[in-house]
């Protein structure tokens, strides 16, 4: 991961954002390699501010996950960071996007609302789920069911961080298009991303309200063939 110093960011002057801890992970893979990852932790005073970590595309802002992820729903490498003094400037491994993180913005005051005042329906075991992104595609790429998924699992409790997560399946071939996803690929998000609602000011043109929403409930898990008589 490298990083760039510019602007009022700086390691050894005193600037109001400071990098503390730098260090390395070491993973052991199945295949006998190891793996290393480069972490982060950005302190604004005494105040931990963010936690980067290169290798999944995860950042923590105030204690709150941002996950940077592409098109089809994937954690991506941070490749390069640029800190200054009010925002992180995030640059990914193949991604012409550039994520903007407000440093200023405490992630960490949630409202949480009751289940009589959700404004969305908490997916099921099988429901059908849509990408918000599904509405920026082409007639074709809708009749191909890019960005429509199952659930396969809810409320998976991840034990290293204890988050709830849902562990859906991809309904479409993405490599037809040039996506690292095939049919059936499987993934895993914590759940209280997908009933995140739309950013509005970076996709002002989606109607489409949370990050997923449901199409319809399924009680089994459904094959290709299925899929192709799927009607959204």
């Amino acid at each position: 991961m490298k990083l760039i110093e510019k602007g009022p960011w700086s390691i050894d002057q005193s600037t109001r954002y400071k990098v503390f801890e730098y260090n390395q992970h070491v993973e052991q893979n199945q295949d006998g390699t190891k793996s290393y990852h480069d972490c982060l932790k950005v302190f604004d005073g005494c105040t931990l501010v963010a936690n980067i970590e290169e290798w999944s595309g995860r950042v923590w802002i105030y204690g709150k996950l941002q996950e940077i992820t592409n098109y089809s729903g994937k954690s991506v490498p941070i490749t390069t960071l640029l800190i200054t003094d009010d925002q992180i400037q995030v640059y990914c491994e193949d991604m012409d996007e550039v994520y903007l993180l407000d440093l200023n913005k405490s992630y960490e005051k949630e409202t949480v609302k009751n289940e009589s005042e959700s404004d969305y329906e908490e997916f099921k075991k099988y429901d059908i789920i849509k990408h918000f992104k599904y509405e920026t595609l082409t007639d074709e790429m809708q009749k191909q069911h890019i960005y429509i998924y199952q659930a396969l699992m809810t409320s998976v409790l991840d034990t290293e961080t204890d988050e709830k997560l849902i562990i859906y399946k991809a309904l479409y071939n993405g490599k037809l298009y040039g996506m690292d996803s095939g049919f059936g690929q499987v993934f895993a998000r914590p759940e209280k991303m997908f009933y995140e609602e739309v950013n509005q000011e970076k996709y002002p043109n989606i109607d489409q309200k949370h990050r997923f929403e449901l199409v319809r409930h399924m009680d089994h898990e459904i094959n290709e063939k299925e899929v192709n008589k799927l009607k959204i």
